[in-house]
């Protein structure tokens, strides 16, 4: 188990618990991985990482997600 106390407020909670295979997910999921991308980085199915996100996103308290693009879009560049 990873724990991290975020110490924001605002539906995060201030202490997460995330298993190892779940901070992997998360990782390349920020990276902009797509499910399949990652499943295939970590040898798990699609549906076993479907699983993975939606436990993170209880873990941290999203609530809901924009559909994630596996790349930047063309044009964007990172903010400063």
């Amino acid at each position: 188990m990873v724990s991290h106390k975020s110490g924001q407020t605002g539906g995060a909670r201030d202490d997460v618990r995330l298993t190892r295979r779940e901070l992997a997910v998360l990782r390349l999921l920020a990276a902009g991985n797509s499910n399949r991308e990652i499943g295939d980085a970590l040898a798990i199915s699609d549906g076993t990482v479907k699983i993975h996100v939606t436990n993170l996103f209880a873990k941290l308290g999203v609530t809901s997600a924009r559909k994630r693009s596996p790349r930047p879009a063309a044009g964007t560049r990172a903010i400063d």
